[in-house]
C-alpha cells in the first residue's frame, strides 16, 4: 500500500492544469495535484492557491534505530509510553510464543481470522493478509509469522520478513484478539521484533508501509501511537518502494473522514531518498501538518508533538 488511492478511497483530482476529472467536488473527497517524483522542490509548488496545501510523499514506512535491542528502545520512550510498553512485554511473557519460516499454514489461517475481526472494526479498513495469503504461504516466502496463544486461544500474532539490502527487519501485519485490546500487545509485539532485528544485526526496525493520509483508511490515531513508541515516519522511497510519488493536496470537508486528518510534509528538497537515514537524523525530516475543523479537539490531536495546523 502505496497511496490513498490504493486503499480503496475515492480520490477526486485536480490536475496540474487547473482542470479535474469531475466536474464538481464530491463529499469527503481530497484534491490532489501530482507531480513528477523528480519534482521535489517546493518551489515548483509556488502557483498553489494557499498555504492549504500539502507536499508529501504518497507512502510512508516508519521506523526506528534497533541499538540497544528491546531495553535500547524502552529506555528512548517517554515515561508513560514505557509503562505502556512494558505492560505489552509482560503481557506476551505469560503466552505460548510460537515462530515459523516459511510460514506455517495452519498457524496463518487462525492468525488470518484475528487479522480480519480487526480489519472489520475499521470504516475503511481492507484485509490485505487475505490479498497477499498465497505470497505469504508460499515455501519460498520471505516472510515470518510469530504467534501469541494461551493454551489453545490464539491472542496475537505479526508477520515480519528481512530486508537485509536497507539493513531492516520489516513488521507487515499485527493483529490481537478482541478480548486482549487493553494488555497493550501491539507495543509488546513491536518491541520483541526490535530485540530480532537488534540480535540479527539489523539496523533498523519498519512497522511497515503506510498510507500518508491517516483518518481515512488508517485512523489518526495509528499515527499518533507509532509516534509515541520513538518511530520516524520516512518516505517510503527511503525503504525501497519505487511506487511511492510526490503529490500536493488539501483537504475540501471531513465528509467520510476522522478529523485530525494528519500527514507528514516536505520541508525542503531531500539531500537523498535512497535511505531512512537523513529523515530520522538529518535536515530532511518530515513535517507533520494535521488538518482539522475550525475549533475541533480530542485526545488524538492534544497528543501530538507540537506541529503544523490547517484549520478547515
Amino acid at each position: 500500500m502505496a497511496a490513498l488511492e490504493d486503499t480503496g478511497i475515492h480520490v477526486r483530482w485536480l490536475r496540474a492544469d487547473g482542470t479535474v476529472n469531475q466536474p464538481e467536488p464530491e463529499p469527503g473527497t481530497v484534491v490532489q495535484v501530482e507531480r513528477m517524483p523528480v519534482a521535489l522542490d517546493p518551489a515548483s509548488f509556488d502557483g498553489l492557491p494557499s498555504d492549504s496545501w500539502v507536499i508529501r510523499p504518497t507512502g510512508l514506512h516508519w521506523v526506528a534505530r534497533t541499538g540497544g535491542g528491546t531495553a535500547g528502545m524502552l529506555a528512548r520512550l517517554s515515561s508513560k509510553a514505557r509503562r505502556g510498553a512494558q505492560l505489552g512485554l509482560r503481557s506476551l511473557a505469560q503466552l505460548e510464543c510460537h515462530h515459523s519460516h516459511p510460514v506455517d499454514v495452519v498457524e496463518f489461517e487462525a492468525w488470518s481470522q484475528l487479522y480480519k475481526a480487526q480489519v472489520e472494526r475499521m470504516t475503511h479498513g481492507r484485509d490485505y493478509a487475505s490479498m497477499f495469503r498465497d505470497e505469504t504461504i508460499a515455501s519460498d516466502s520471505p516472510f515470518h509469522l510469530v504467534t501469541w496463544r494461551a493454551g489453545a486461544a490464539l491472542v496475537a500474532g505479526i508477520l515480519y520478513r528481512l530486508d537485509l539490502e536497507r539493513d531492516a527487519l520489516v513488521a507487515r501485519f499485527g493483529a490481537v484478539a478482541t478480548d486482549r485490546r487493553d494488555a497493550e500487545l501491539p507495543r509488546g509485539m513491536y518491541l520483541t521484533l526490535a530485540q530480532v532485528a537488534h540480535d540479527l544485526g539489523l539496523e533498523w526496525l519498519s512497522l511497515g508501509n503506510d498510507a500518508n493520509f491517516y483518518g481515512t483508511a488508517t485512523s489518526p490515531g495509528l499515527a499518533a501511537f507509532k509516534l509515541r513508541l520513538g518511530f520516524t515516519p520516512v518516505p517510503s522511497v527511503a525503504m525501497g518502494n519505487s511506487a511511492c510519488r510526490t503529490v500536493a493536496d488539501r483537504v475540501l470537508d471531513f465528509s467520510g473522514m476522522t478529523p485530525p486528518v494528519l500527514r507528514f510534509a516536505y520541508t525542503s528538497v531531500p539531500t537523498r531518498r535512497d535511505a531512512p537515514d537523513s529523515f530520522v537524523d538529518g535536515p530532511d525530516r518530515l513535517e507533520l501538518v494535521s488538518t482539522a475543523p475550525r475549533g475541533f479537539t480530542d485526545a488524538v490531536l492534544s497528543s501530538l508533538p507540537v506541529h503544523r495546523a490547517i484549520p478547515v
